[in-house]
């Protein structure tokens, strides 16, 4: 069965304001899932932000989960200090789960008796 990613975002952390801008996310606490129907597995993980492009600026009472979580994907994949990227955050949960896709051993009784 195919893995299945969700993103879930546990909180954003709002700086009142920045400049002349007011209620700047800078940190996101998030959470990373993966399932295979009939397990789920997960990492999680919070992230500055940088400051925020004024002209691209989106007031936060219009933010929607999808733009932060492009946000989060496009700066995780940006970082540069060693981290993981979200493909390497996703192949560690994929092997997490493989152990689970694996048949389960059964008893069963001996071919003698």
């Amino acid at each position: 069965m195919a893995i299945a990613y969700s993103w879930k975002i546990e909180q954003l952390d709002v700086a009142p304001s920045e400049g002349s801008l007011s209620n700047v996310v800078c940190r996101v606490h998030w959470r990373l899932l993966a399932s295979n129907g009939t397990q789920e597995v997960d990492t999680f993980g919070d992230l500055r932000l940088g400051p925020p492009d004024q002209s691209a600026f989106i007031n936060y009472s219009s933010l929607t989960k999808a733009t932060v979580v492009q946000w989060l994907e496009s700066a995780i994949n940006a970082r540069v200090d060693g981290e993981p990227t979200v493909e390497q955050l996703q192949q560690s949960l994929s092997a997490r789960l493989a152990p689970a896709t694996a048949a389960t051993p059964v008893p069963t009784p001996l071919p003698w008796d």
